[in-house]
C-alpha cells in the first residue's frame, strides 16, 4: 500500500510495546499489574472534569485504585483501555475528598490511553475516567513497574457498621520536623518506610486517616531513625484529643515538641513536629 493509500484510508495508528515481564533477563523487567473496572450508573461514570463528581468514578492506589511506590523513585507505565488517583500512606477506603494532583491527561476519542511517569516513594490514588458523564462501560487497567505496586481498588466508603466500630475519623499531615538531634548512622524519620534519608530537618508533607472508636483517646507518634541493623528512637509527640473539637478547621499547622520516657517521668528531646490535623463524626467526607 502506498503511503498516499494509507492516508486516505486510515485515520490513526497504533503501535504495540512488548513489556519486558521475564524473570531472567540483562535489560530492564516490568512487574505487571492489572484490574478491570467499570463506569456504571448512578454515579461512578462522570467526567473527572467536574469537581463535584471527579471522586464517583472508580478508584484505584502507586497499596477509586490505591498503589504503592516503594522506592525513592520508580518509573510506571499506565495503560487504560476499553474492554472489547498521591493519597492517604494508610488509605484503605473510598476517596471523598482532594489531594494535590500528580498526573493528568486529556481526554481523547480512543479506546485506549497511556501514560509513562516517574513518581516518587509514596501511595497514590488512580482515578480511571470517561469523558462523556452518563455513559457505562467496561474498562482495564494495567500498570507496569519495577517493584510490585499493591494495587488495589477501594470498594468501600468507610469501616462497616458493628458494635464497637468506628465513629469518628482523625485525619493527620506529618509536614515537616526540624532541629533533630544528630544520631549515628544517618537520621530519618518514618511513616510506613517512607523516610528521609541523612537530615535532621525532613519535610514528609504525608497524611494518614485514623478511624476512631474512641475519639477522646490521645494520638502518639514517634520519629525514629532508621538503621538497617536497628533503629533508634527520636522522640515522641502526643496530639492531645481531650477535645477535638478543636482540630474541626484542619487548616491550622501547629508545633508539637518531642519527648522520650526517662526514669523519672517525661524528658524533652531535641525537635519538632509540624502537623496539620483534622477531626469529624462525618466518615464518609475524608
Amino acid at each position: 500500500m502506498s503511503y498516499k493509500d494509507f492516508c486516505q484510508y486510515f485515520t490513526s495508528m497504533e503501535i504495540c510495546h512488548i513489556i519486558n515481564r521475564s524473570f531472567f533477563s540483562m535489560q530492564k523487567t516490568w512487574k505487571e499489574h492489572e484490574v478491570n473496572g467499570q463506569w456504571c450508573l448512578p454515579d461512578r461514570n462522570e467526567k473527572t472534569g467536574n469537581p463535584s463528581t471527579s471522586l464517583q468514578n472508580p478508584q484505584a492506589i502507586i497499596v477509586d485504585y490505591i498503589f504503592d511506590i516503594t522506592r525513592d523513585e520508580d518509573e510506571v507505565m499506565i495503560s487504560l483501555q476499553q474492554a472489547d488517583r498521591r493519597t492517604d500512606l494508610n488509605r484503605k477506603y473510598r476517596m471523598h475528598d482532594k489531594l494535590d494532583k500528580v498526573v493528568s491527561g486529556p481526554f481523547a476519542r480512543s479506546r485506549s490511553v497511556f501514560s509513562r511517569e516517574t513518581l516518587s516513594r509514596g501511595r497514590y490514588c488512580i482515578i480511571p475516567s470517561n469523558s462523556e458523564p452518563g455513559h457505562c462501560g467496561e474498562n482495564v487497567l494495567r500498570m507496569y513497574a519495577r517493584n510490585k505496586l499493591n494495587l488495589t481498588e477501594l470498594l468501600h466508603d468507610k469501616p462497616k457498621h458493628g458494635k464497637k466500630s468506628e465513629i469518628a475519623a482523625t485525619q493527620i499531615t506529618l509536614v515537616k520536623a526540624e532541629d533533630l538531634e544528630p544520631q549515628d548512622g544517618g537520621i530519618s524519620g518514618s511513616i510506613e518506610k517512607h523516610y528521609k534519608e541523612d537530615t535532621l530537618n525532613p519535610e514528609w508533607n504525608d497524611r494518614v486517616t485514623l478511624y476512631r472508636k474512641d475519639p477522646y483517646k490521645d494520638v502518639t507518634i514517634e520519629v525514629w531513625n532508621y538503621n538497617i541493623i536497628k533503629d533508634q528512637l527520636m522522640g515522641i509527640c502526643t496530639l492531645p484529643m481531650d477535645n477535638p473539637e478543636q482540630y474541626t478547621r484542619g487548616n491550622d499547622i501547629k508545633r508539637y515538641k518531642l519527648y522520650t520516657k526517662g526514669k523519672e517521668g517525661a524528658v524533652q528531646k531535641p525537635g519538632r513536629l509540624w502537623l496539620k490535623v483534622y477531626h469529624t463524626d462525618d466518615m464518609a467526607s475524608v
